[in-house]
């Protein structure tokens, strides 16, 4: 998806919202090299899930909002099931300050 190892990706992400004071936890480790990447970015209202979306005629990749304002509970329960079937799938966990920062480098990295 990126061109860079899933691991690589992630473990940047988690850094550069830690080190702003934030709050960033791998929820599920996939494939180090090429599993998806998930995003729940946690806010006041709920968890917001982002996935990426390919587009076939342009073949670009976009984030997209997948799930908005999903209680904790339902948000555990959606990374179960989507794991269950795809394993090498990587669910990273995004809250508070350089949560921002951490989606613009994601969207930077597929643009």
């Amino acid at each position: 998806m990126f061109g860079i190892a899933t691991s690589i990706i992630v473990q940047r992400l988690t850094q550069m919202v830690n080190n702003q004071a934030g709050y960033a936890v791998v929820v599920h480790r996939g494939d180090p090299t090429g599993g998806i990447l998930l995003v729940l970015l946690e806010h006041p209202c709920g968890i917001n899930l982002f996935q990426p979306e390919r587009h076939l005629e342009t073949n670009t990749i976009e984030w997209r909002l997948a799930k908005e304002n999903m209680p904790e509970a339902e948000a555990r329960q959606w990374v179960e099931h989507y794991t269950s079937f795809d394993a090498d799938a990587w669910v990273i966990s995004l809250e508070g300050k350089g949560s921002d920062d951490a989606m613009a480098l994601l969207q930077d990295l597929v643009a």
